[in-house]
């Protein structure tokens, strides 16, 4: 096939972004997802009649340029305000409408999105760019959005042998992440204690966030269905602990707030799920060789870093294009 111009890695928020940006400028590009759907941690996941958002709960906004963009989506349906705002509570909480997946799914409309494309290395030769699948399937570019969490990328780099500058190597790998484990609960009807909006932050215990998908309007079965997330020291202690141990102890802590018996439950493990130290810039740049690194560990966390790192991932891109045709490259 004829070379791309830019491969991006990852089809979260950060990813999407990124494509959305240098497709709209007319750049031929292709985004690899490794999963079956798009979005990242604005996950949504269905088991039978409930709906779970698993990852990301909500977003909020501090940044005009984000909220240009979040207006977008509550325009087009995707998004739609959930709590706060109001009195001194300065910051509406967002969420996906119906559940966080489809802020992804819009952002993916119309792009090359290739999914289950679990990419195994990334290499560099010829002033091209390639990356290779577990299935064999290779593609090339002139560029390169890497939008995964850093150490991911940096493994890619590492197993298609590309040496890296000891700087900017260095940098990325101070950014550090907290795992989390997400546990989808489902209790019979009326056994749940919480109030709308449906969600409640203990502060102490292993639970660090605790909501009702069913009061959040996520879920429509009318039972609660809890998404429950660990806290960083509880998932650090059993991310490798069997399930139904787990699950046991998270259903034990959840007990102030549910009762009754368990009708489902499935754990979820986020390896890589809040920043727990970033960079400090938007984007890291490779010099000379169109390659940019991007994400929620870069300038600001959570989905909004996230959004705003694509975007400048994307303006990095068709800059170094614009400028020396993917031979040199200048700082993004």
């Amino acid at each position: 096939m004829d070379r791309l111009d830019c491969l991006i890695i990852g089809a979260g928020v950060s990813g999407l972004l990124a494509a959305r940006q240098m497709a709209a400028s007319g750049l031929r590009v292709k985004v690899l997802e490794k999963s079956r759907g798009v979005g990242g941690r604005m996950a949504t996941r269905r088991e039978g009649e409930e709906c779970f958002d698993q990852g990301a709960q909500f977003f909020t906004v501090r940044e005009p340029a984000f909220q240009l963009l979040v207006d977008e989506w509550l325009e087009a349906g995707v998004a739609t305000l959930w709590f706060g705002g109001e009195g001194t509570d300065l910051h509406p909480r967002y969420r996906g409408s119906p559940g966080m997946t489809a802020i992804g799914k819009h952002l993916a409309a119309g792009l090359a999105v290739e999914r289950a494309a679990r990419v195994v290395a990334i290499a560099r030769a010829d002033e091209e760019w390639t990356a290779r699948t577990d299935d064999g399937r290779t593609w090339t570019a002139r560029s390169i959005v890497l939008s995964s969490p850093v150490p991911q990328s940096l493994q890619l780099l590492e197993a298609g042998g590309v040496m890296m500058d000891p700087d900017l190597r260095a940098g990325l790998g101070r950014v550090r992440y907290d795992p989390c484990l997400a546990l989808m609960v489902t209790f019979e009807e009326g056994t749940c204690r919480l109030e709308p909006p449906g969600w409640i932050r203990p502060g102490t215990g292993p639970i660090l966030w605790l909501a009702d998908n069913s009061l959040k309007g996520v879920s429509g079965s009318g039972r609660p269905a809890l998404t429950i997330h660990a806290d960083p020291e509880f998932s650090r202690r059993h991310y490798q602990t069997d399930e139904a141990e787990v699950v046991r102890l998270l259903v034990t802590a959840a007990r102030p707030w549910v009762e009754g018996p368990v009708v489902f439950s499935r754990l979820h493990r986020w390896k890589f799920s809040q920043v727990a130290e970033g960079h400090p810039d938007r984007v890291a740049v490779d010099r000379g060789r169109c390659l940019v690194f991007c994400g929620d560990g870069f300038g600001a966390p959570k989905i909004e870093g996230a959004a705003l790192s694509g975007m400048a991932a994307g303006r990095s891109i068709l800059g170094l294009i614009a400028s020396s045709g993917g031979d040199e490259a200048s700082s993004g």
